[in-house]
């Protein structure tokens, strides 16, 4: 949905982001395919409060895809706190997508192989060069009256402007009220997502703890697939803190 809003010039929402100077939290290393750089020690630092399925959506379909997890160094400087995309999105291929001329239509991996028509890798649209290989092929094949459509997408994409909303404070309470209250349409931040972010230190990660803990208790009695919030509300029960 978002690629065709795209494709017909609909605002998509903006990107938000939260500058710090000062606070450092730990964050995902990649951003749909892409590995990212990790963050420099010093210096100022910007973390992704809303919009990271969007970016990876549109970053890995757009990008050629790689032949493994690469370093993009240009966009060293964007870590991801939110959105855990897991493991199989992670792989390139679950980010490609083709542009069907005929239809006007987004094709995705999975339907590639059943569409019996022509299909335009999306990520052609930033590269002259492939774009235009590709539109000799269409003609090579007697597909002339549909290269006008690759041209229309490829604009539509090339025109198309994504607001980007800074919020710039060191008061870590403030930014994580700021996701809540702008993420309500996206993927869930769950308490233990805000607890982990207000509390992370270079000597305490509560999820790296949470993790620990399945592993010594629950993992022997098949329950270490058990989300992180049960585990939460059972500690903060144990310290006689308000569940």
């Amino acid at each position: 949905e978002w690629l065709r809003s795209i494709r017909d010039g609909i605002p998509i929402g903006a990107i938000m982001v939260w500058r710090t100077n000062s606070v450092h939290i730990e964050c995902y290393d990649k951003l749909g395919p892409f590995r990212l750089m990790p963050p420099s020690d010093g210096g100022a630092r910007q973390y992704i409060l809303d919009g990271v399925q969007r970016l990876s959506t549109l970053y890995g379909a757009l990008h050629r895809p790689p032949s493994q997890l690469q370093i993009r160094e240009d966009i060293e400087e964007i870590s991801a706190i939110s959105d855990d995309l897991g493991e199989e999105a992670h792989h390139a291929g679950a980010f490609d997508v083709y542009f069907a001329p005929e239809e006007r239509e987004f094709v995705g991996p999975s339907e590639r192989a059943d569409h019996p028509g022509p299909l335009m890798p999306l990520h052609v649209v930033f590269d002259s060069l492939a774009l235009l290989r590709y539109q000799r092929s269409l003609s090579e094949e007697g597909y002339d009256a549909l290269i006008p459509a690759t041209d229309e997408v490829a604009r539509a994409f090339r025109d198309y402007k994504l607001p980007i909303i800074p919020i710039t404070t060191d008061d870590i309470n403030l930014a994580t009220r700021t996701f809540q209250r702008i993420n309500s349409q996206g993927a869930r931040m769950s308490e233990t997502h805000m607890v982990h972010a207000l509390t992370w230190q270079p000597g305490f990660d509560l999820q790296k703890q949470l993790a620990s803990l399945k592993r010594e208790f629950l993992e022997q009695r098949y329950w270490d697939a058990l989300d992180d919030d049960p585990i939460l509300k059972a500690s903060k029960a144990a310290l006689n803190l308000d569940v």
